[in-house]
């Protein structure tokens, strides 16, 4: 039976969860909601998410929350001084991403590219936050990466690529 097995780990301390979850709640309490699906901060041991319909929400009612990604900037206004020693990005349709500084999607690629020992030049990254979001980081390294607006979208670049290796 094959096994995953973790080779590295950065999470945050208790007392950075803790602060960043006290900025996130003072911070959101101006953002009316009207409904929410499920739990809206997640503590993810190496970053905390706050998703503002909560993780739950059907993707139609997050797609059309914050299409200009507006909101979500307002709050990362609000709290950017308060966790000037953090990395926050903007995520996925409703989410925003808090991680110790220096910690993104670049800095997990180039942990894959040393532990596998694969050159840059053999990743294809997919992601739907290319443009100022919380995948935005991989773009300054060199490798591929083709932007997506669906999970089918990124299941069709998967099943096309498996194709080709046939």
């Amino acid at each position: 039976m094959n096994m995953w097995n973790m080779v590295y780990e950065d999470f945050l301390s208790d007392s950075e969860k803790e602060k960043i979850i006290s900025v996130l709640k003072e911070a959101i309490k101006d953002f009316e909601v009207e409904e929410k699906f499920g739990k809206m901060i997640e503590n993810r041991e190496s970053q905390i998410t706050i998703s503002m319909l909560g993780q739950e929400a059907p993707i139609d009612k997050k797609k059309e929350w914050d299409r200009d990604k507006d909101k979500r900037q307002k709050i990362i206004n609000k709290i950017k001084d308060q966790l000037s020693d953090f990395e926050i990005h903007i995520a996925g349709t409703t989410s925003i991403d808090i991680t110790k500084k220096g910690i993104d999607k670049a800095y997990g690629i180039n942990k894959m590219v040393k532990y596998l020992e694969i050159p840059l030049t053999e990743i294809l990254f997919i992601g739907d936050a290319l443009n100022n979001g919380n995948d935005s980081p991989v773009k300054s390294l060199g490798v591929s990466y083709k932007e997506v607006k669906s999970v089918d979208d990124t299941k069709n670049i998967i099943k096309n690529l498996l194709n080709k290796r046939k």
